[in-house]
């Protein structure tokens, strides 16, 4: 099959490499929620499969926008699934008896803001999309731990920071949460001092590795579906290979550069709208056949 038409192959690309990783994601959550987690009813939302046909892609113009318009539709199951995975780890799991079985030690909580790290502190965008209200201070250990340890954060900061993913926290809020922490955590020294200005500034001075018990345990049970939801998070909503020029005599194409300008930022909802757009735009071109 001769075609000379380049965003079309990119198109074609991105949409077989899109399809190897939901199927590559789909078998290794089903892996690891039969291997570690069997016991559990969770319920994760289906991801429905997706198997593209490049002779109908290149040759059928309705076939491909209804191909792009499955695809957004997978991206949305898809951030479902990792959803219900982030409540899962830090709201209901952290409650039950087999988490208290298997990190049965006084402070276990710290286990929580290691889960929440490793996830939030990954995936910060995700934040926005919680439905779910996650304790405050998960939020503050997971999102910032990073520039806590390292340089430290005032509560101004922290409160700017969190307005972009639409959560508001009252300073008072969040320094009620870290005195909390600095009484209650054995694992996490955090320090308090008054800035220049009078603002509360905040630092972790030392954190307490795991025992290699422990760490064992976390690493064979939850770190698994961690690195589940970061790496379909990083790999599937990452299209940023559409993101290139169009060329002037293209169909439509001032519109259609828009579209695939918006491919440079990573994350869910800029990829969700570029293949909604594509979708919409091959139907326009149909229509005017």
């Amino acid at each position: 099959m001769q075609i000379s038409d380049k965003f079309l192959i990119v198109l074609w690309n991105l949409i077989e490499k899109e399809a190897t990783i939901i199927k590559t994601q789909k078998i290794r959550l089903h892996e690891i929620l039969i291997l570690h987690w069997k016991d559990y009813d969770f319920q994760i939302p289906e991801i429905d499969d997706f198997l593209p046909d490049k002779v109908a892609f290149f040759s059928d113009l309705l076939y491909r926008k209804n191909l792009l318009h499955q695809l957004a539709q997978i991206f949305t199951q898809s951030l479902q699934a990792i959803l219900r995975i982030v409540e899962i780890l830090l709201i209901y799991y952290p409650e039950s008896q087999d988490f208290k079985n298997t990190f049965s030690f006084k402070n276990n909580h710290f286990i929580v803001y290691k889960i929440a790290s490793d996830m939030i502190g990954s995936l910060l965008p995700i934040l926005s999309f919680c439905q779910t209200p996650i304790k405050k201070d998960l939020v503050l250990i997971g999102a910032f731990k990073s520039e806590l340890k390292i340089t430290g954060l005032t509560v101004d900061e922290i409160q700017e920071k969190l307005i972009r993913y639409g959560l508001q926290y009252q300073q008072a809020e969040i320094n009620e949460v870290f005195r909390k922490i600095q009484e209650d955590s054995k694992f996490l020294s955090i320090s308090s001092s008054l800035t220049d200005e009078g603002i509360q500034f905040w630092k972790i001075t030392d954190e307490i590795p795991l025992s290699q018990e422990i760490s064992n345990k976390y690493i064979k049970k939850i770190s698994p579906l961690i690195n589940w939801v970061v790496n379909t998070w990083r790999s599937l909503y990452n299209i940023r290979e559409l993101h290139m020029p169009i060329p002037s005599d293209y169909p439509e194409a001032e519109g259609l550069q828009k579209v695939v300008n918006l491919a440079s930022k990573q994350g869910f909802t800029a990829s969700l709208e570029v293949i909604e757009n594509l979708s919409a735009y091959y139907q326009y071109i149909a229509d005017k056949k």
